[in-house]
C-alpha cells in the first residue's frame, strides 16, 4: 500500500510537537520541584543535593555532581555529590572539563573521555562526560557534571540540562538568601530582650522566643494578637498615642504593662520605631520588672540615699536653683573623667556640655523645664567626657523642694547610654539587612514567574505572535524602562524585522525592516555582549533619531537573541531623557534576553 506523503508529514509534525511538550512538562516539573526544596532545604548542601536526587530520578545518569567556586578561594571548587569521593571532594578551577566549564562559561559536552586532554579519571566506568554552568547575577558559580558508562553526544539531553542549568543558579542564590534569612531570625529569638513587629494595623507578625517568654504566650498565640492586646486597659490608652506617633513617621519609647498568659500583668519599656515603608512597627521589650523592684527598695530606704548616691554607678549631680553644681559622686567621676573638686561651685554649663548645645539653649532649657513641670525624665543627648569624647547619655532632672514647695535645688541623674546606643545600632542594621533579603527574594520570585510563563508559552504550542508580545510586555515590567522592540532576524541574514513593541506609537512599524549590516545589534555581536547607548539621538549607527525624538526617547539597550552562535535578533530598551540610566545595569535583564532567544528557538 502506497503510504500518504502529507500524511507522514503530517504524524512528523505531531511526534516533534508531543516531544517539544513532553520536554517543557520535564522542565516545568524539575523546576517546580526545585523551587520547592528552596524553602525546604535545611542548608545550601542539603538544597544541592536534594536537586541532584530530582536530576538522577528523571534521567537516570551513572553519576552527577556539582561543583561550586568557594567564595573565598575562589580558585578552588567544591564538589557537592552523594557518592564518596575523598580527596576529590575539592579541586583547583582550572583542571578538568567542569574547571573548562566554568572557566569558558559554556557548556562542555565530551562523547569520549578517553580522547579528551582536560579529563580528570574518578570513576574508572565513565565513558562520557558533559558539564553545564551555573550562573547568577553574570557571575558563573560552579556548574553540574554529568558522567555515563557509555560513549554519547548527550543529544537527547543537553538542550533541556542547559535550560534546567541556566534557571537553576538563580535558584541557588535563592536558597542562599534563605539560609541568611534562617540566621537573622536565630539571632534575634536568642536576644534578650523581647521583639515584636506589627504590621499596619497593628497585628502582630512576628515575636521572639524572649517575649513569648516574658508573656508566657506561644508563638501562634502572639500571632493572633494586636497589640492592644497584649497590654492592659490603662496601657491602652498610652499605645494608642503612641501609634499615632510612629504613623508620622516618629519613634517612641514609653512603658506600659503586659498582660501575660496567667492573667498577671508585668511592667515593660517599649522601644518602637516604624518599619519600613509600609507602616509596619518594630519595637524591643525589656522587663521593667527587676528595675521596678530596685526602685521601690530605693524609695524604703531614702533614708540612706546620701550614702548610695556617693557610690552609686550612675553619675548623679546636685544643684542649686540657679544651675550651680553643689555635688558631684564616684559615678559622675569615673564617667565624665572629672573629679568633684573640678566641678563643684561651677555653672551647669562649663566643661562638660558640648558648645553647640550651650549655643542652642539646651541646659537653659532643661532646667526651666525642670522647675515648671519637676522633673525631665530620661533626656537622650551628648554630654564631654574630660578627655573631649562624647558620651550618649540618658539624663533625669528632679526638682527638690522645701516644705513651703520652694524649690531649693535640683538633683541630675546620668546614665551612660553609649553600649544601648551601639546595640540599637547593630539591631537595626540586622533588621535592614532582613529586609533586603526579603526585598530580594521577592524580586528574584517575580522573575521566575516570568519565566516560568515564557518557557510554557514557548512549548505550549501558542501563537509566535503571543510569545513574541509577551517577551517585550514582560521585560518592560521587569526592567522598568520606558518601552522596547523586538527585532528577529529573517532568513537572508541581512535583515531585521520589528515583531514586536511596547511603549511606543504605531508609527514605529514604519521602521519595520532595517539592515542588519551596520546595524547597532551587528555592534553588540561584535563586541559579544549588550551594547549602551547613552545619546541615540546623536549615534551613526542609530537609524531612527526622528522617531527617538519623537517619543522623547535618549537612551537604549540593545540586547542580542542569541541561540550557540546562532543570531535571531535582538531586544531594545528605551529609556526618556527623564529615565534612570542605572534600570539598564540591571544583571537580569540579560538573563531573561537570553531565555527569550531560547524560548524563540524553541516556539519557532
Amino acid at each position: 500500500m502506497e503510504i500518504n506523503p502529507y500524511k507522514r508529514g503530517f504524524d512528523d509534525d505531531v511526534a516533534i510537537l508531543q516531544g517539544r511538550l513532553a520536554e517543557t512538562t520535564l522542565l516545568l516539573e524539575v523546576l517546580a520541584k526545585v523551587n520547592y526544596l528552596i524553602g525546604e532545604s535545611k542548608s545550601f548542601d542539603d538544597f544541592c543535593l536534594a536537586v541532584l536526587k530530582i536530576l538522577q530520578d528523571k534521567f537516570g545518569f551513572t553519576h552527577i555532581h556539582i561543583g561550586i567556586k568557594e567564595e573565598k578561594e575562589p580558585h578552588i571548587l567544591r564538589l557537592i555529590t552523594p557518592e564518596q569521593i575523598g580527596r576529590f571532594k575539592t579541586m583547583p578551577v582550572q583542571h578538568g572539563i567542569v574547571g573548562k566549564a566554568i572557566r569558558e562559561n559554556r557548556t562542555v559536552c565530551v562523547p569520549d573521555v578517553t580522547a579528551d586532554s582536560d579529563y580528570v579519571t574518578i570513576h574508572p566506568d565513565v565513558k562520557s562526560e558533559l558539564c553545564v554552568p551555573l550562573s547568577t547575577d553574570g557571575k558563573v558559580i560552579g556548574a553540574i557534571n554529568i558522567e555515563t558508562d557509555m560513549p554519547q553526544t548527550f543529544a537527547n539531553y543537553m538542550g533541556i540540562i542547559e535550560l534546567i542549568a541556566s534557571n537553576l543558579g538563580h535558584s541557588m542564590k535563592l536558597a542562599m538568601l534563605y539560609q541568611t534569612e534562617e540566621y537573622f531570625h536565630r539571632l534575634v529569638d536568642h536576644m534578650n530582650e523581647g521583639v515584636w513587629v506589627g504590621d499596619a494595623d497593628e497585628n502582630t507578625v512576628y515575636t521572639n522566643l524572649s517575649l513569648q517568654e516574658m508573656t508566657g504566650f506561644g508563638k501562634e498565640e502572639l500571632c493572633n494578637k494586636t497589640s492592644y492586646d497584649l497590654v492592659d486597659k490603662d496601657s491602652g490608652e498610652i499605645v494608642k498615642k503612641e501609634i499615632e506617633k510612629r504613623k508620622k513617621g516618629i519613634a517612641s519609647h514609653y512603658e506600659a504593662r503586659f498582660i501575660t498568659k496567667s492573667g498577671n500583668t508585668i511592667p515593660v519599656l517599649i522601644n518602637a520605631a516604624p518599619f519600613g515603608n509600609t507602616g509596619s512597627t518594630m519595637a524591643t521589650i525589656t522587663d521593667l520588672r527587676t528595675m521596678k523592684a530596685t526602685e521601690k527598695r530605693l524609695l524604703q530606704t531614702e533614708r540612706f540615699l546620701a550614702s548610695i548616691t556617693q557610690h552609686c554607678f550612675e553619675a548623679i549631680v546636685g544643684m542649686d536653683a540657679n544651675g550651680i553644681l553643689q555635688s558631684w559622686n564616684v559615678g559622675a567621676e569615673r564617667i565624665f573623667g572629672f573629679k568633684a573638686e573640678e566641678m563643684i561651685g561651677l555653672p551647669l554649663d562649663k566643661r562638660f556640655i558640648p558648645e553647640d548645645r550651650i549655643v542652642a539653649g539646651e541646659p537653659a532649657h532643661l532646667l526651666n523645664e525642670t522647675k515648671t513641670k519637676g522633673f525631665v525624665r530620661n533626656f537622650e543627648t551628648i554630654r564631654l567626657h574630660k578627655n573631649g569624647k562624647p558620651i550618649n547619655i540618658s539624663l533625669t532632672l528632679s526638682a527638690i523642694r522645701d516644705n513651703n514647695n520652694n524649690i531649693t535645688g535640683i538633683s541630675a541623674i546620668y546614665r551612660d547610654i553609649s553600649a544601648q546606643k551601639k546595640w540599637e545600632q547593630e539591631l537595626q542594621d540586622r533588621f535592614e539587612k532582613m529586609q533586603d533579603a526579603y526585598r530580594e527574594m521577592g524580586k528574584q520570585r517575580r522573575y521566575l514567574d516570568y519565566l516560568g510563563d515564557m518557557i510554557m508559552m514557548s512549548g505550549s504550542g501558542g501563537s509566535v505572535k503571543q510569545l513574541e508580545n509577551f517577551i517585550v510586555n514582560a521585560i518592560v515590567m521587569i526592567s522598568r524602562v520606558d518601552a522596547a522592540t523586538l527585532r528577529l532576524m529573517d532568513e537572508t541574514g541581512e535583515k531585521l524585522l520589528l515583531a514586536a513593541q511596547s511603549g511606543l506609537g504605531e508609527e514605529w512599524w514604519s521602521k519595520k525592516v532595517i539592515p542588519y549590516s551596520g546595524s547597532l545589534l551587528e555592534k553588540a555581536v561584535k563586541k559579544n555582549s549588550p551594547l549602551k547607548i547613552l545619546d541615540i539621538l546623536n549615534d551613526p549607527a542609530y537609524i531612527s533619531p526622528s522617531l527617538a525624538r519623537k517619543s522623547n526617547l535618549r537612551s537604549a539597550l540593545v540586547l542580542p537573541l542569541k541561540v550557540k552562535d546562532t543570531i535571531l535578533g535582538s531586544i531594545t530598551l528605551y529609556l526618556s531623557h527623564e529615565g534612570n540610566l542605572s534600570l539598564l545595569d540591571d544583571e537580569f535583564i540579560a538573563v531573561f534576553a537570553k531565555q527569550a532567544a531560547l524560548a524563540i528557538k524553541l516556539a519557532s
